[in-house]
């Protein structure tokens, strides 16, 4: 019975002793991962519901993903960066997919091979303002899951307004296979590489995605406009011990976004309406 106890007794600290390192080790790895200022805002994607359903999941060669939103019928918009190999600095081999209104791990909008286009830097870690790219569907999936307005805009004349709206597969919400949102958000400095900073929640396999705002036409229709794509986390970078939430924004610590103007002009040029 003596020997039992102390079986038990040591079974149960060994237990305890991996379920802390469990718990510390998970927390670590969220702080690695999140990119969020203060209380966690993120909301599941709804993806009956526009503009949401023009926004999907890239699977890209090396396994992992990023998020990609409909500009056009069958053109979606991410971030260069999760395109290229960024050791050979030369696109990924293999094949490129998109998964609309992918939610609960399932492509619910359809799924269609995606071709490169247009790529504005194959080395977006050092261009941020140039780390987005343009992919061409094989099936037009905007026809039934709608698209996204692109807006050349001056970000310097949205600093500062909580107007913004976000959305992305972070892999720290739902392991990535459900997109999350947040609305509120503000655009808060532009860099003098001509990139911004932004303080809405992001996590990797966030990137890519498009970050938008609400407006409403002459005919008094809301639509949304595109004003940029998300392309890094500087807090993630800086510190990766961070705290996940909690912690107040900071230029050092800021998300990064790659101005729609960089790439207007191209989407112009390729659009097939």
């Amino acid at each position: 019975m003596g020997m039992g106890f102390y079986r038990n007794k040591w079974f149960a600290i060994a237990t305890l002793a991996v379920s802390i390192l469990d718990i510390l080790l998970a927390r670590s790895a969220l702080s690695f991962e999140a990119n969020v200022f203060g209380e966690d805002p993120r909301t599941r994607v709804i993806w009956t519901d526009k503009p949401w359903s023009s926004i999907g999941r890239l699977e890209v060669p090396d396994g992992s993903w990023c998020t990609a939103t409909l500009v056009s019928p069958d053109l979606i918009v991410t971030a260069a960066h999760c395109l290229v190999d960024l050791k050979s600095l030369q696109l990924m081999t293999g094949n490129f997919v998109f998964n609309a209104g992918y939610s609960e791990g399932v492509a619910r909008g359809g799924t269609s091979p995606a071709q490169v286009e247009a790529i504005g830097s194959m080395d977006p870690e050092r261009n941020r303002r140039e780390d987005w790219a343009l992919l061409r569907l094989s099936q037009p999936l905007g026809l039934s899951e709608g698209w996204m307005s692109v807006e050349q805009t001056d970000l310097t004349e949205k600093i500062g307004q909580p107007m913004m709206y976000f959305a992305g597969y972070s892999r720290d919400f739902e392991g990535g296979t459900s997109a999350a949102w947040h609305g509120g958000c503000q655009i808060r400095k532009i860099r003098k590489d001509g990139a911004a900073l932004h303080d809405c929640a992001s996590a990797p396999g966030a990137s890519g995605g498009a970050i938008f705002y609400y407006v409403q036409d002459s005919h008094g229709e809301w639509r949304v406009n595109i004003v940029g794509v998300a392309v890094a986390e500087l807090r993630r970078a800086s510190d990766p011990t961070a705290t996940v939430t909690g912690i107040p924004y900071a230029d050092k610590f800021g998300n990064v976004v790659a101005p729609s103007a960089a790439f207007y002009s191209k989407l112009i040029e390729l659009a097939e309406w």
